[in-house]
């Protein structure tokens, strides 16, 4: 669930999805092609939106505004680390 809560519209894609897949099965059995067809359409584009939705959360998750140049804090020398003795 806590994914959930900060990535929502994957899960929404993806019931999107099954949504358009499970319509156009079935209008593929009820033998309407080009309600099958329009649906299968509409499949793809969700899958794709929600392709795009998920590299746009793992971006933005890698975005970090303390790596812009004169921002970051400067490293620490090496042996020089603070050591709890």
């Amino acid at each position: 669930m806590k994914k959930f809560s900060q990535e929502p519209l994957i899960p929404i894609g993806c019931i999107t999805t099954a949504y358009f897949l499970g319509s156009g099965i079935r209008s593929f059995y009820n033998r309407d092609a080009a309600q099958s067809q329009k649906m299968m359409r509409l499949r793809v584009g969700s899958q794709f939106a929600t392709i795009l939705i998920f590299v746009g959360y793992y971006g933005f998750s890698q975005f970090n505004l303390g790596l812009a140049p004169g921002m970051a804090a400067p490293p620490t020398p090496r042996g020089k680390e603070e050591r709890d003795e």
